[in-house]
């Protein structure tokens, strides 16, 4: 018997073995792979080939160095008017990386706000909560949704079909979280608090899981929370609850899609904003025309109208003033001879009602 990596084997095992081993270092060896590795000398010569100009190729290699070739160079590339693979007109590496940078700009403001909408639905959610059906949870039952003293009772909640599982999820989400204790603030209650509050425990819950939850209150308790997030006194109660619950699956999926590094210019998602929203909400400087070409539907225009309405005060006036100075950036740079807002499709009307939000907060 032969012993291989601590595993008894036999000898006709191990000449099997042996020969796959050989028989895949020869197949790779051998094997021409259509996107061999590249030096950063490599991809500048394959860049000028396609028709970019380098000017310099230290700066060049230092940002292909420090951002991924096919994230920037396949990303941007179809701004540009394209042969193939090949530029049609020179196209300067300066200019797809204006794009890129403005991009990354763009992105983290977003994040940002969305982080903020994020955090702001939290306690809110739990402040209703707690207030109607109390501060404790049996944690450690996952299965116990009957308990009346339980915040997380099942009758504390509207009798719908998905309601229980929801629930039960959440359940599950928390024990994890307490297991493996992967939240400060609910592991240091679990220590050295007799019971765990709500306020607590939404600090474990992602927004998707948070979306959900908002989904199971009962209508009164909606009420409470989107009243207290929807900062839009023309709309009713019930159009802001139905604003609400568009917008946060509109800015959950944008969250994600900025989380894993990609881009926001010309991404659109599942979700809508209603029409009526949008008109309403900008005064109609985005027109019914405009609505039905998709922007303010679910594009990054409609995540800026969203951001807009679900902050106020200090973190409205933040975010108003660094988005329009992205967005300015986007307006007065030009690529090829036209603004970057306008090779994005971006229209220059929501920088006006940026503008008109900006006022309210003054």
């Amino acid at each position: 018997m032969i012993y291989y990596g601590g595993t008894e084997r036999s000898h006709s095992m191990w000449l099997i073995e042996a020969s796959c081993y050989r028989r895949t270092f020869i197949f790779m060896n051998n094997y021409q792979f259509d996107k061999p590795f590249k030096t950063y000398d490599e991809m500048i010569e394959l860049l000028q080939s396609r028709n970019m100009v380098i000017t310099n190729s230290e700066l060049t290699k230092h940002w292909l160095s420090d951002s991924s070739y096919y994230a920037v160079i396949n990303g941007y590339k179809n701004y540009f008017h394209l042969n193939g693979n090949n530029f049609t007109n020179p196209v300067l590496i300066e200019e797809i990386y204006s794009l890129a940078v403005l991009d990354s700009l763009l992105s983290r403001t977003l994040l940002q706000a969305i982080l903020t909408v994020e955090l702001s639905l939290k306690p809110k959610v739990s402040y209703i909560v707690s207030k109607k059906y109390g501060v404790y949870t049996d944690y450690n039952n996952i299965s116990g949704l009957d308990d009346p003293n339980d915040y997380f009772c099942a009758k504390n909640y509207r009798n719908a079909h998905d309601t229980k599982n929801t629930l039960l999820n959440l359940k599950k989400s928390l024990k994890n979280t307490i297991l493996n204790r992967k939240n400060l603030s609910v592991t240091h209650y679990v220590d050295n608090h007799n019971h765990l509050p709500l306020w607590i425990a939404v600090n474990s819950f992602c927004l998707g899981q948070m979306i959900k939850f908002y989904q199971i209150l009962k209508f009164s308790d909606k009420d409470y929370v989107a009243n207290s997030l929807v900062f839009s006194p023309q709309l009713t109660i019930d159009e802001k609850k139905d604003f609400l619950i568009s917008s946060l699956k509109i800015l959950k999926e944008y969250r994600n899609k900025i989380a894993h590094g990609n881009q926001v210019f010309h991404s659109s998602v599942k979700g809508k904003l209603p029409k009526r929203f949008v008109l309403d909400l900008t005064n109609k400087k985005i027109a019914i025309s405009d609505y039905n070409k998709g922007i303010g539907n679910n594009d990054r225009v409609s995540v800026i109208l969203i951001l807009l309405v679900l902050q106020r005060d200090f973190h409205r006036k933040l975010f108003c003033s660094t988005i329009l100075s992205t967005l300015n950036l986007m307006k007065y740079v030009h690529i090829q001879g036209k603004s970057i807002m306008n090779m994005l499709g971006i229209p220059e009307q929501i920088i006006d009602i940026i503008n008109d939000y900006s006022i309210q907060d003054k």
